[in-house]
């Protein structure tokens, strides 16, 4: 293919991204239009209608009252309750009933809903400031597709901490001690963030890592000290108390398989007294259960091998590129964080150019996770519940459905990608130094390269 084929091919690709931003619109707007009619938003919304904000109002109440480690058992540093106490009416969280505390608080709805909004914004001048043009497609996906808009639904904290993620690696601030304040907030108020650091520290940015660690011990301890509670060493009994008390049982399994970003809930499923043999044979189970764990053990050996390769090659390494893999490389593995934190990952991957094949398929891939529809293939359950966003009693029947599959498999498909685009970023570097040094045994040209990213 001519030089000037891909050229034109990349052209189109702006039309390609408008259509999928269309198509989360039209997601919106048929959640939006079952909402009116059936009383209760689809899946993959969350099945228990009348839990909708409760991620919030649950954390505000130990946020106005103690208990947050010793009752509740949180495994979540101070900020979050710290935060929550400065945007809550302490009134409203007298009785011990979250729901009671959602009809009367209003000031945390609001705040929730402003930093949903002021994310759209950031997202859009981060996406200018790396593109050089709106990029009102990959705006609309990331600001309010399904990660977005599950996480309102759930009223989660996660709305805020990505405020501070996008200010802390969006290219939006120019100090790096604000910038590393911004990502020592997301990790206060979501620890699996701290996997974020690793980027740096194989790029061997000393001080920026420095920084990091710094303001995020330092958010910690100032945080520990308004609160007066969540010590380290709480949060380490609460950790270890809630690995013990996880199972493999037919219920946990059930109600982490829906939106989730891995396959692990499937596989417990596999393992649980479920009685799948009445549907499948034990060879077929078997048989996606191999393909399925092997998929998943393909994806960490590759991550493993980029590890490796930075730090043998630091240079050759693109910290934006390596932190999508490494938190598709946890989200691939892992259920606890929800399906909401897919906003970090598809925030990150939307930086990439609309051109090479494996960046416009990665951004294909994040633009099909902000869809904000799906398809129930077989309901497992019949339920009669009132649904908090339009306070009448409907009937639902959630089940297992073809976004429950495609998840996991797209954060797979980007685990993949980025695994191919870092190894490549690196010998291409190894290929450049080797040219302009004038070596004789320089890597060999890659022929597909320019092609590919």
């Amino acid at each position: 293919m001519s030089v000037s084929g891909p050229r034109q091919a990349w052209r189109l690709v702006p039309w390609l991204e408008g259509f999928l931003a269309l198509l989360v619109l039209v997601g919106i707007g048929y959640a939006a239009w079952y909402l009116v009619v059936r009383g209760y938003l689809p899946q993959p919304f969350f099945f228990d209608l009348d839990d909708s904000l409760i991620d919030g109002y649950s954390t505000a109440y130990y946020a106005n009252n103690p208990g947050a480690y010793d009752v509740w058992k949180t495994v979540y540093p101070p900020l979050s309750f710290v935060l929550l106490k400065l945007v809550t009416l302490h009134r409203c969280y007298v009785a011990d009933d979250y729901k009671l505390a959602r009809g009367c608080d209003w000031l945390l709805r609001a705040v929730l809903f402003g930093f949903f909004w002021l994310n759209v914004v950031l997202i859009h001048k981060a996406y200018r400031k790396r593109h050089g043009t709106p990029m009102w497609a990959r705006t609309i996906a990331v600001g309010i597709g399904m990660p977005s808009l599950y996480a309102l639904d759930r009223g989660n904290l996660v709305i805020p901490c990505f405020t501070c993620f996008i200010l802390a690696y969006g290219d939006l601030i120019r100090s790096p001690r604000l910038r590393a304040l911004a990502a020592a907030a997301t990790i206060n108020l979501k620890p699996y963030l701290l996997v974020m650091l690793l980027p740096t520290l194989v790029k061997r940015r000393w001080v920026r890592l420095e920084y990091a660690l710094v303001a995020t011990v330092l958010v910690f301890i100032a945080s520990f000290a308004i609160l007066g509670d969540g010590s380290p060493a709480q949060i380490t009994r609460n950790i270890l108390a809630f690995a013990d008390s996880f199972t493999d049982g037919v219920s946990s399994a059930l109600s982490n398989f829906q939106y989730s970003t891995t396959f692990d809930p499937l596989l417990r499923l596999f393992k649980s007294n479920l009685p799948l043999l009445d549907y499948f044979s034990s060879r077929d189970l078997e048989l996606w259960q191999a393909v399925i764990s092997g998929a998943i053990k393909l994806g960490q050996v590759g991550f493993a091998l980029c590890c490796l390769a930075a730090l043998v090659r630091p240079k050759g390494l693109k910290w934006r590129r390596f932190a999508a893999l490494t938190l598709s490389a946890l989200l691939s593995v892992s259920d606890t964080s929800g399906g909401y934190s897919l906003i970090f990952l598809v925030f990150l991957v939307m930086f990439e150019p609309p051109r090479g094949l494996l960046p416009i398929g990665l951004v294909l891939c994040a633009f099909l996770l902000c869809i904000p529809a799906d398809w129930v293939i077989t309901p497992v359950m019949q339920r009669t519940e009132p649904s908090y966003w339009t306070g009448r009693l409907v009937q639902t029947a959630p089940g297992v459905t073809i976004g429950d599959f495609a998840r996991p498999a797209l954060v797979l498909l980007i685990q993949y990608g980025y695994v191919a685009l870092n190894l490549i970023d690196m010998l291409r570097v190894k290929r450049r130094v080797g040219v302009l040094s004038g070596a004789a045994d320089a890597a060999p040209a890659l022929p597909l390269a320019d092609g590919l990213i």
